[in-house]
């Protein structure tokens, strides 16, 4: 369970996992944050619903890490799990990068004034259309049981997609996460 919270909590949704339709990319898009941005996003942090704790760091290749402990009940022992991810500005966007099985997974992430972290993820049926309609460049893969849209990173029209004032009419209805700020360090 705690495997499919932090990746969840980055915002990148069961992309190694089959059966879940997914939006991706080729590549990060965007501009890289500046490390000011990223620093906002260090420290520890908890999912009140799931009871998931996860810290961020920035490591001295200047990567974010994002590490929790999973506990596993067959070994008797915890397991650390540990993902690096990309922060990436498009428009006034930022947006969190995870190298998965089908490509980069990608969510919207926001510092709310509450203080809390929220993670929105892409919903992959109005991607498929905006595919559909040619307003976004990539490829659709179906299967019988699921789809995945990979955009093509750097493309202008993806680009000026994820960058809209109003991106979140394209997300999820509500965040997947909203994470409270336990530590800054």
């Amino acid at each position: 369970m705690l495997k499919k919270s932090i990746v969840l909590v980055a915002g990148i949704v069961l992309l190694s996992l089959s059966g879940c339709n997914l939006v991706v990319t080729d590549r990060p898009i965007g501009d890289p944050l500046p490390e000011k941005e990223i620093q906002q996003l260090v420290g520890k942090w908890l999912d009140d619903l799931e009871g998931v704790v996860v810290e961020i760091r920035l490591s001295s290749k200047n990567e974010i890490i994002l590490g929790a402990l999973e506990w596993n009940e067959d070994l008797d022992q915890f397991k650390a799990e540990q993902h690096t991810l990309e922060a990436r500005l498009i428009g006034a966007n930022k947006y969190l990068f995870y190298k998965g099985d089908e490509g980069f997974s990608f969510c919207l992430y926001q510092l709310a004034e509450d203080g809390k972290l929220e993670i929105w993820i892409p919903e992959p049926t109005k991607f498929k259309a905006l595919l559909k309609e040619s307003q976004v460049v990539g490829t659709l893969k179906e299967s019988s049981q699921d789809f995945v849209v990979q955009l093509k990173g750097e493309e202008s029209k993806n680009k000026e997609v994820l960058a809209r004032e109003k991106v979140k009419d394209l997300l999820m209805d509500k965040p997947l996460f909203q994470l409270r700020r336990l530590s800054k360090n």
